[in-house]
């Protein structure tokens, strides 16, 4: 792996990676994991170059710190998107919304609402790969950890419908 600077950053914007597959009879192996920012030389070396970004923050190259929503550097160790009067408020208002859906439309208008505009649930503060339709069936998780987005914000994301969750 190497990384790749720019200008006087600390933090590489990009990095380099290379690899090689080798069958147990030492011959040559092509690993493609997909994408299409492979490339292969003709000594059989795949190298690929990925961007250092991350859909849930935002990192200041130039001094390695992460960025708040509000365009701030975060103070170290605060985590930039904890805000304890933000995170009361959005779980506040997704029990709002959960009761609501609960109480005043019947299962299968539920089932009805477009993938793009149904609100879902993540934990992990949206870092989980997996999405629920009711804060009920997430178990094990910090409730102020749970954030809200619609199924077609979670479904861009790569994250996926709990496995234990009736559709």
């Amino acid at each position: 792996m190497t990384p790749i600077y720019e200008g006087n950053n600390l933090v590489p914007s990009r990095v380099e990676l290379q690899y090689v597959g080798i069958d147990k009879q030492g011959k040559l192996l092509e690993i493609k994991l997909g994408g299409g920012k492979e490339q292969v030389d003709e000594y059989g070396v795949t190298t690929v170059t990925l961007e250092n970004t991350s859909p849930l923050a935002k990192i200041d190259y130039k001094t390695g710190m992460l960025i708040k929503e509000d365009g701030k550097q975060a103070e170290e160790g605060e985590d930039p998107n904890s805000d304890a009067d933000e995170n009361e408020a959005a779980i506040e208002s997704a029990s709002d919304i959960e009761e609501n859906t609960n109480t005043n439309t019947s299962e299968s208008d539920t089932n009805n609402v477009a993938p793009q505009n149904r609100i879902v649930y993540v934990a992990n503060k949206g870092r989980s790969n997996t999405y629920w339709y009711s804060l009920e069936n997430i178990k094990n998780a910090n409730t102020a950890n749970i954030v809200q987005m619609t199924e077609q914000e979670a479904l861009n994301q790569h994250k996926h419908h709990s496995t234990t969750e009736a559709q």
